[in-house]
């Protein structure tokens, strides 16, 4: 459903929603190594449409992962659920998902800002770590809204509204480089925000 590569190009992180699992394409050297980075132990069943935390390898759990973001730093990830509202972060090196930052619920999704787990989101569609790793931002798709969260206070906020109706709001959003400036693109118009 989602790649993301990260900032130096040596390595790429991709969700693989059937085997439930995020993976990392080594690109150094023209290597091209494939290694599951976390997950692959859920499926519908044994989770029950929930997203399990451990640490690293098959002990976590993601459950229809569709999106991913790499930090500028390179060190965090972040990653969504198809169903229901949830964000999770994680440690590249090890796999590990923080228990600090936690936004969303897998099991609830709804229209709510919020700190943390009280935030409710309804069909992610796309994700953005700031470059200076303080903010990130998300498409809130079934609510048509581009939500900011605060990456210290996991603070969520509606940033923006939007008109267009979530069946053919796009997946466009970018931060300019180097700086937390942020762009919606619409079609094929950017609009700063």
């Amino acid at each position: 459903q989602s790649i993301s590569i990260s900032a130096d190009g040596s390595f790429a992180l991709i969700t693989d929603i059937d085997l439930q699992c995020i993976r990392k394409l080594t690109l150094a050297n023209q290597e091209f190594l494939v290694s599951t980075l976390a997950g692959g132990s859920c499926t519908i069943t044994t989770c029950n449409r929930a997203d399990v935390e451990g640490i690293g390898g098959t002990n976590i759990s993601f459950l229809n992962p569709c999106n991913v973001d790499i930090s500028r730093g390179q060190s965090m990830a972040v990653t969504t659920g198809m169903y229901g509202g949830y964000i999770r972060f994680f440690d590249i090196g090890t796999g590990v998902v923080s228990s600090k930052i936690q936004v969303g619920s897998p099991s609830l999704a709804g229209d709510l800002d919020g700190v943390g787990t009280k935030a409710r989101f309804s069909g992610i569609s796309a994700i953005k770590i700031s470059p200076k790793t303080t903010m990130m931002v998300v498409v809130d798709k079934q609510n048509a809204k581009i939500r900011l969260i605060d990456l210290k206070t996991a603070n969520v906020t509606t940033l923006l509204t939007l008109t267009t109706p979530s069946s053919t709001m796009q997946k466009g959003i970018s931060w300019s480089p180097m700086s937390d400036y942020l762009l919606y693109v619409e079609s094929s118009s950017q609009k700063p925000i």
